[in-house]
This record gives C-alpha cells, sequence and structure tokens, in this order.
C-alpha cells in the first residue's frame, strides 16, 4: 500500500518538474524570439524613444522571467541578457541627451551667427560671442572626449577668436573717435592745460591698443599717430614752457626796472623769488610773483634798501603774447 502511494506521488512530482520545465522552457523560446525581433528594431537606427521602450521591453521580460525561474539552468543566461540590455538601455539615453544638448548647442550658435551678421552694437555682438564660448565650455568639461567634443573645441576657438577681433574693432573704433575729438579740441581751445591732456588721452588709448593688440607686430597707422600726438604734445609743451619763462623774464625785469626807479642812486645787490602764483582767466594765464630786492646805495654803500615788489604778467593764449601789468606794488 505505502509502496504504490509513493510511486503515485514520485510519477506526481517528475510530470509536475516535467510541466514546470516545459514552461519555463516556452518562457525562455519566447524570450529569445522577443530578444530578436526587438535586435532588428534596434538595428534600423530609428527614434531613440522607440529603441529605449524596446529595451525596456526586453527588460521587463527578462525580470519577470528571472523571478519565475531564478534557479532554472538558463536564468544566469537570461541575467547576462538583462545587464547587457540595461548597458544599452542607458546608452541610448546618455546618446540621446547628448543630441539634444548638442542640437541646443547648435541652435545657439545659429540664433548668435544671425545676430552676428547684422553688424549691430560692438557690445551685444561681443557678448553673444561670450555666450557661446560659456555654452561650449560647459558642454566640453561634461564630455571632454568623443567626436562631438573635438568640434566642440573647434567652434570654441572660433567664437573666442572672433570675440578678440570685435574687441580690437571696438579698441580701434574708440581711438578714432577720441583722435576727432581732441582734434577738435586743438581746433578750438586756446588752454594749454586742456590740449596737452587731449593729446595724453589720445596716446593713452594708442599705448593701451599697441600693448593688447599689437604685442610682436607692426601697424604703420597706430605707429604713425603715436608719433604725431608725441611730437603734437611736446610742442605745446615747449610752448606754453616758452611763453611762462618770457612771462618769469619779464616779472624780474620790471622787479629791478621799479628797484632803480624807487632809488635811483642805488644798485641792486640781491634780488629773490618769494613767492609766484598762477592763475587762469579766460583765454589769459595770470603769473603774479613778489620778489624781496637788496639795494645798496652807489655813492655811499652804507645805504642799504629793503624793497618788496609784486609783479604780475599775463600770457594771452589765443594771440600768445606777454606783457606787464602796470599797476605793480612796490612796499618799502
Amino acid at each position: 500500500m505505502y509502496s504504490c502511494k509513493h510511486f503515485v506521488m514520485t510519477v506526481l512530482i517528475v510530470i509536475s518538474i516535467s510541466l514546470c520545465c516545459s514552461n519555463a522552457k516556452n518562457d525562455y523560446t519566447q524570450l529569445q524570439r522577443l530578444q530578436d525581433s526587438k535586435e532588428q528594431l534596434m538595428q534600423q537606427d530609428i527614434d531613440y524613444d522607440v529603441r529605449i521602450n524596446a529595451c525596456q521591453t526586453v527588460i521587463d521580460t527578462l525580470e519577470i522571467f528571472i523571478a519565475k525561474n531564478p534557479n532554472w539552468e538558463w536564468a544566469e543566461s537570461a541575467r547576462a541578457a538583462l545587464a547587457t540590455w540595461k548597458d544599452r538601455k542607458n546608452e541610448l539615453s546618455e546618446s540621446k541627451d547628448y543630441e539634444v544638448v548638442v542640437s541646443q548647442l547648435q541652435k545657439l550658435q545659429d540664433s548668435k551667427e544671425q545676430l552676428m551678421q547684422q553688424g549691430i552694437d560692438y557690445d551685444v555682438r561681443i557678448n553673444a560671442c561670450q555666450t557661446v564660448i560659456d555654452s561650449l565650455e560647459i558642454f566640453i568639461a561634461k564630455h571632454p572626449t568623443g567626436h562631438w567634443s573635438d568640434g566642440a573645441q573647434l567652434a570654441k576657438a572660433k567664437w573666442a577668436e572672433r570675440k578678440s577681433k570685435l574687441m580690437e574693432n571696438k579698441a580701434y573704433d574708440e581711438i578714432t573717435k577720441i583722435q576727432e575729438a581732441s582734434e577738435l579740441i586743438m581746433e578750438n581751445s586756446n588752454d594749454y592745460d586742456v590740449r596737452i591732456h587731449s593729446c595724453d588721452n589720445v596716446l593713452n588709448a594708442l599705448t593701451s591698443y599697441k600693448s593688447h593688440y599689437l604685442v610682436g607686430k607692426s601697424d604703420n597707422t597706430i605707429a604713425t599717430s603715436l608719433e604725431s600726438w608725441q611730437g603734437r604734445k611736446a610742442a605745446l609743451e615747449r610752448e606754453i614752457k616758452s611763453l611762462r619763462e618770457k612771462a618769469f623774464n619779464l616779472n624780474r625785469e620790471e622787479a629791478l626796472r621799479l628797484s632803480k626807479q624807487q632809488h635811483n642812486f642805488s644798485n641792486v645787490e640781491k634780488i629773490e623769488l618769494e613767492k609766484r602764483t598762477e592763475n587762469k582767466e579766460g583765454n589769459n594765464i595770470n603769473i603774479k610773483d613778489i620778489y624781496n630786492v637788496r639795494m645798496v646805495g652807489a655813492i655811499i654803500g652804507t645805504n642799504i634798501f629793503k624793497l618788496r615788489i609784486t609783479v604780475t604778467s599775463h600770457i594771452a593764449t589765443d594771440s600768445k603774447s606777454v606783457w606787464v601789468d602796470d599797476d605793480s606794488i612796490v612796499e618799502e
């Protein structure tokens, strides 16, 4: 009786195992067919989302199969396939994101290119270049290697060069404007300080341009302009120096004349400049000198006179004439 029952149980177990194996085998066969069909779809290189969904379908089916048959002889093969399809899905997702970024980057460059062709304000175009450069640098930092990275590096170099050229052109145009403004000042102003300062503005702009954009290069236009404005500044400085020296001499001569006039029979023993002040009034430069004069009698040398003489001369910057006031002050 026991043997008969044991035999029946054994037969049922064998049948059950056979059925399970048969079902697992059928599932695995269907799974293999599913993978084959999705593989064909993957090879067609169609839309990213379609291929990503295909990978997910296979992944879901493999996970169900492994959960139902964790210890079956084909389970290990199913796990390897699962890992492969997950890797493929991840690669596709990364490639999709990558191409989206590349597309956005290209659209950005295209839009900025249109702006560049409009030839508008320098700062707008320089900022457009910088926007593209910043975006390319972010892309390169995230994707330092690969085909698209090489292209991004070349694009960055191109936009950097364009930005540099725009900045150079802007600086050159600014020099032109400064020179034009300075020319107007040179033509319309008689004030030496204003004109010399105007020359300095041009020279500073030219020197700055040369140091930024002409290192190791030569530019005859810039070199000629530098030489010209240096010459003009030097000429102005010489001219005003000469006029001042003439005014100083006239003041001293006037102080000596007034001293002799004050004491006819005395000689000037010593004359010293106590103080000099200068101020502008319209087109005139007024120079006031205060001299201390020591005089000794020409006949009796013991007679000593001390005078304090204030003399003012004027420089007319428009006519370049110099004269001395008639209202000098003599104090004894």
